[in-house]
């Protein structure tokens, strides 16, 4: 190994004559030139790559690889460091928590922004805004952080946080919910998400159905054959995250319902989980006995927040819960219910499902649908990655999550389960091969040097592929302000034709004099505010993108340099500012306790 170079540089190396621009949309598979050079660790994140490598003609090194195609160098990571995460779009956390770079000052190693610190930033955040809001729901006790310990989403800084319930549920000496979840990102906007849960029907075998809304009221069901009327009262749990899309958040929860007769004593309730019919239709699987009875759940919920609150808390504007089951409306038995594992929910489920020792499972999606996946590492030179397709369907007053067959591939040793841009890629026999929600099954992408045994995921866009042995790697750039479009080709059938795509007529363009704008479909300039990903942009009168300031509509924002809006706290030059969830910049008011004057600045 080649001693790392010390001395801190920002070394822009032009990718073009280094990486493979493909086309997004092109229908074929495109085949990706590998480059020589020595990468020892890598990993996409975000909008860039992190890479320490021997690369580019020079000595080991560490770099940050941006959108426009170009290598920032990073003087001060220890050779041998991964990242961990990139929080906040800003901050590359490596895997020792402790070091940090910032991409938005010059790559500088920075202090005060360990991963701890900026979570510090998110409680202190979410405590004040409770302690204003708090009404009842919750105690005075101080909050606690989920077991996690980290951020669950890096871009957003999403966190989930418990709280204690000042009147919690109990029945007799058996505590049932004493503790509620919250959801808060790093601006601190937050919901409580075991409260809303939408319009869940549910009934029994002799009585009709009623939906159940919310988890602190209780709910009257009519007995059909004079016994008596009962009322029902539900419960949500976290259980884990799954993920977070355009503002909708999806986890993993345990529900239990519990029922007594109308009037009587809380005491008396009794765990009626595995005896409801959920949907109005059966019963589903049930896990744990007694008290403790529930049945696992996807829930989604918006961050959004509804007009009203529950005892001055904030909770869900739209929240729904599906089932871990599949309905058929013509069959008799159980109603049409049958229960379904799901690949992507755990470990245990998924080799319980495949039947194999399953080493890691995950879940990840997005309003088209999710992909569900499972990883087998039992047989060294044999790793093999299975994947199903996971659909929210409601059908008859039956929420539940629609599962496809499983495919699977075979993927190198090294693999680890990659997602990007809601789906799951897999790295098969030279093939860069993408889950494909519509037909539910590996379609090949990209076309790669088949000695190429790492992969790592950032986006649909980015990705990186090496070989540490070999000595090579290749990397994958479709983002649109790289600026070239020159690429190689493969067809689906597998001939070899080298091709040259024509400049993108829509995308970004930039400019000589260094600026950005962006053609739309039709051959015109984007023109006021544009969404691409999961970033706002706005664009000037002649087209230009706005940086820093700018004023919409009487409104101010803040873009940053790379022309994303930015929301929550902001440092200009030393003045606070704040911007709330739609950009807009707050003036004359007080922002968790601070004063904001006319001009929008901290009032010191």
């Amino acid at each position: 190994m080649l001693k790392r170079i010390s001395k801190m540089t920002s070394l822009l190396v032009c990718a073009a004559s280094i990486i493979s621009i493909v086309p997004a949309m092109a229908a074929d598979v495109k085949k990706v030139d590998s480059q020589d050079g020595t990468v020892y660790a890598a990993k996409a994140k975000g909008a860039g790559i992190y890479i320490d490598g021997e690369i580019n003609g020079k000595d080991e090194a560490e770099y940050f690889m941006t959108p426009d195609g170009k290598y920032n160098s990073i003087d001060g990571i220890d050779a041998g460091l991964a990242v961990d995460d990139l929080l906040l779009n800003q901050y590359l956390v490596m895997d020792d928590n402790d070091t940090v770079a910032d991409i938005k000052d010059n790559y500088k190693i920075v202090d005060g922004k360990k991963r701890s610190d900026l979570q510090d930033d998110v409680a202190t955040t979410l405590r004040k805004k409770i302690k204003n809001d708090n009404d009842g729901r919750f105690s005075d006790s101080d909050k606690q952080f989920t077991t996690t310990n980290k951020f669950l989403d890096g871009g957003s800084g999403l966190s989930a946080y418990t709280y204690t319930l000042k009147t919690p549920f109990n029945i007799g000496a058996t505590s049932i919910k004493t503790t509620d979840t919250v959801y808060v990102d790093y601006a601190g906007n937050y919901v409580d998400a075991d409260y809303n849960l939408g319009n869940m029907r549910v009934g029994t075998t002799t009585s009709s159905s009623v939906y159940i809304k919310n988890t602190k009221d209780t709910y009257e069901i009519k007995d059909n054959i004079g016994t008596g009327d009962h009322e029902l009262k539900a419960v949500i749990s976290n259980s884990s995250y799954i993920t977070v899309s355009s503002d909708v958040v999806y986890r993993w929860a345990n529900l239990s319902i519990f029922e007594k007769d109308k009037g009587a004593d809380d005491s008396t309730y009794t765990n009626v989980t595995d005896t409801i019919l959920f949907g109005g239709k059966g019963t589903l699987f049930t896990s744990g006995s007694g008290l403790n009875k529930s049945v696992a759940v996807l829930q989604q919920f918006t961050k959004a927040t509804a007009t009203d609150d529950i005892d001055g808390i904030k909770y869900p504007k739209d929240s729904t819960v599906y089932f871990c089951a599949k309905y058929d409306s013509k069959s008799s038995t159980n109603g049409g219910v049958s229960d379904k594992l799901v690949l992507g929910k755990s470990v245990a489920d998924a080799s319980s499902k495949t039947g194999h020792t399953i080493s890691a499972a995950k879940m990840t999606g997005d309003a088209t649908g999710f992909v569900s996946a499972a990883l087998d590492t039992s047989t060294a030179g044999s790793h093999k990655l299975y994947a199903e397709t996971v659909k929210l369907k409601s059908e008859n007053g039956f929420n539940h999550l629609d599962i496809s067959d499983s495919d699977s591939i075979d993927v190198p040793d090294n693999y680890a389960i990659q997602t990007g841009s809601g789906t799951l890629w897999g790295l098969d026999s030279g093939y860069v091969k993408q889950w494909d929600k519509s037909n539910d099954n590996f379609a090949k992408v990209y076309k790669v040097d088949g000695g190429l045994n790492n992969i790592s995921v950032g986006n649909k866009d980015i990705m990186i592929l090496w070989n540490e042995d070999d000595k090579n790697y290749s990397i994958i750039n479709n983002t649109s302000k790289t600026g070239t479009t020159a690429s190689t080709a493969t067809t689906n059938a597998g001939t070899a034709a080298t091709t040259t795509a024509a400049t993108a007529t829509a995308g970004w363009v930039k400019a000589a004099d260094g600026t950005w704008t962006y053609n739309k479909t039709d051959g015109t300039k984007a023109i006021g505010w544009l969404k691409d990903g999961t970033a706002w942009y706005y664009f000037k009168t002649d087209g230009v993108m706005s940086t820093g300031w700018s004023k919409d509509g009487g409104n101010w924002y803040y873009l940053n340099a790379s022309g994303a809006m930015q929301t929550g706290w902001i440092n200009d030059n030393g003045t606070w500012y704040y911007c709330n969830a739609s950009g807009v910049m707050q003036a004359n008011t007080t922002v968790d306790g601070y004063v904001l004057g006319a001009s929008g600045a901290w009032i010191k």
